[in-house]
C-alpha cells in the first residue's frame, strides 16, 4: 500500500501510481530523463508517459528497512538513456 492510501487493490491504479511517483521523484529526481532535469523543474506528468509497465504484489512489510528503490539505465533505440526505476515497497 501506498502512504496515505488504505487500500488493497490487485490492479494499479491511477492514485497510488502518481502518490508513489510524487514520492519517488521527491526522493530520487534522478527518474527524469537528463535534458528535462536540465530545463526545469520535473512533474509527475512529465514522467508517467515513460512508464512501461505496472505491476502490483503484496508482501508483507518490513518496518525496519521500509522502501528500497533501485534504478539501471538501459540505451534506448536512438542512443538516449532509458531510466528503469524498481520500487519495491
Amino acid at each position: 500500500m501506498s502512504a496515505g492510501i488504505k487500500k488493497r487493490d490487485s490492479k494499479p491504479t491511477a492514485e497510488i501510481t502518481r502518490d508513489i511517483l510524487q514520492r519517488t521523484l521527491r526522493m530520487c529526481p534522478e527518474i527524469a530523463p537528463p535534458e528535462i532535469r536540465k530545463q526545469r523543474k520535473v512533474c509527475i506528468n512529465e514522467i508517467i508517459p515513460l512508464i512501461v509497465e505496472e505491476n502490483v504484489g503484496f508482501r508483507p512489510t518490513n518496518p525496519v528497512s521500509g522502501l528500497r528503490l533501485e534504478a539501471e539505465l538501459f540505451e534506448g533505440a536512438k542512443g538516449h538513456k532509458l531510466p528503469v526505476v524498481y520500487n519495491y515497497g
